[in-house]
């Protein structure tokens, strides 16, 4: 078995989070190819090189069982406390939403009556958002993966507000952060 044939092998049995098995598969890959080169320079051609490596690291399963269970949970990372506010963040922003949607919704309907209805638009558009920020904000605290793209769309439209453009403007900086990609997958 060849190394990459073996590393893929390895992750596919790893029980850890995204972050965890590509530092894994870097580390593992790093040993076999130092191996693999050291038992070159003894004489072994490349390919009988990396299957001794191999054979000598182990089977990819069993060394995926103890690398799972000696490592445990991972921790939470920085991009992932990034996400975690992000989500606070969303969810505030859209519990002020529907708080002002209400009391406007209600003040349209006491004082302007039911001939306006279209008084109603403004109330009504700010709930249906409020309850998108929140709803996508408790996505993103469960690091769900659909969640991204309506945050970075809820976040584009919150530019236009003013206290929607430090939320919109935070969320965007951290849904595009590349490491923020792997910690919702």
């Amino acid at each position: 078995m060849r190394i990459e044939e073996y590393l893929q092998q390895l992750c596919a049995s790893l029980d850890v989070d995204l972050l965890r098995r590509d530092e894994i598969r870097l580390e593992a890959h790093q040993h076999l190819r130092e191996r693999a080169e050291s038992l070159m320079e003894e004489g072994l051609n490349l390919a009988e090189a990396e299957e001794r490596a191999v054979a000598e690291f182990g089977p990819p399963e069993q060394v995926a069982r103890q690398l799972s269970s000696s490592l445990g949970p991972a921790p939470l990372t920085k991009s992932a406390k990034q996400v975690g506010w992000a989500a606070l963040a969303f969810a505030i922003y859209g519990g002020l939403l529907v708080a002002v949607a209400v009391p406007l919704g209600l003040y349209g309907l006491a004082y302007v009556g039911p001939n306006r209805l279209w008084l109603w638009l403004w109330p009504a558009i700010l709930l249906v958002m409020g309850l998108l920020y929140v709803g996508c904000g408790m996505a993103l605290r469960q690091h769900r993966a659909w969640a991204r793209l309506p945050v970075i769309v809820l976040s584009i439209l919150s530019l236009a507000s003013f206290p929607g453009l430090f939320v919109g403007a935070y969320a965007l900086w951290t849904m595009f952060n590349p490491r923020t990609r792997l910690v919702l997958q």
